[in-house]
């Protein structure tokens, strides 16, 4: 049996980016990540890693107090890691990775995270308009298809106009030929495919629906966008490349020095909670 790490290094960015996570999830009641498929597979991580173990069930032989329950997800899970006292844990982890170095490694690290979490927030944009209409959330997962037909990147804020064309799309069908499931289904996936190619192809470029504020909503994104990588508007406006992230990197420098460190993008509020932005 593989042991727990010794220290955040040997956790990896990663991990500590999950962990911190999970604890600010805990904390602040929000959700882990933008869908639960990425929510899962971080805590899954975690398990490999002998940091957490997860339920369902608990031990019989352990008290039931000693387990967590994830707020919005219900997923039970227990900390196994004693390198560092739980209590600080959590800005331990916000510190260290604060110090993450923006070299190669550290770059190409940060680049691989910002675009898992652009999956996912365009994954669950689209689960949310499907909601909206009546339609099945399981078809979110098309999204993820989509994404992988495309060939190439485009931004979040695509993305989610993307989706949202979908599903009117979706929509204004239904209401014409009423289409079983599986055909309804097929529609909506091949608008997402027709509308992500035109955007693609710089012939609707400027179609984009970013949400009201740069603030994502869960735990996993915040703690990547306030302690990893502050991009601000570039985490939903621009594509995801190490010269994007230069420049949104840059940008926020140039800002923070302007407002003589008082930073203007990270309220206090931004972290009391989930938002309902769409």
């Amino acid at each position: 049996m593989n042991s727990a790490p010794a220290t955040f290094e040997d956790l990896g960015v990663q991990g500590c980016l999950y962990l911190a996570a999970l604890l600010g999830a805990q904390a602040r009641r929000r959700p882990i990540a933008p869908t639960r498929r990425l929510a899962m597979e971080a805590l899954d991580t975690l398990r490999t890693q002998n940091v957490i173990a997860l339920g369902p069930t608990p031990d019989t032989t352990e008290p039931f107090a000693k387990w967590s329950v994830t707020p919005l997800e219900g997923i039970r899970w227990r900390l196994g890691w004693d390198a560092y006292e739980e209590e600080r844990l959590l800005p331990a982890l916000e510190e260290h990775l604060e110090g993450v170095a923006r070299d190669e490694p550290g770059q190409e690290i940060r680049l691989a995270l910002w675009r898992q979490l652009a999956g996912g927030e365009a994954e669950s944009f689209f689960r949310r308009q499907l909601s909206k209409h009546g339609f099945n959330e399981t078809w979110s997962q098309d999204l993820g298809y989509a994404r992988s037909h495309l060939g190439t990147e485009i931004s979040t804020a695509q993305w989610r106009y993307v989706a949202w064309a979908a599903v009117r799309k979706g929509a204004s069908h239904i209401l014409t030929q009423m289409p079983n499931p599986d055909a309804l289904r097929e529609v909506i996936y091949n608008e997402l495919n027709r509308r992500a190619a035109y955007v693609a192809s710089g012939q609707w470029g400027k179609c984009a629906l970013p949400p009201y504020h740069p603030w994502p909503d869960s735990s996993l994104a915040a703690v990547f966008m306030r302690h990893l990588a502050d991009l601000d508007w570039a985490y939903w406006s621009q594509v995801p490349s190490m010269d994007n992230l230069r420049t949104a990197w840059r940008d926020q420098a140039l800002a923070h020095s302007r407002s003589d460190g008082q930073s203007a993008v990270w309220p206090a509020h931004a972290f009391a909670g989930p938002s309902m932005s769409s």
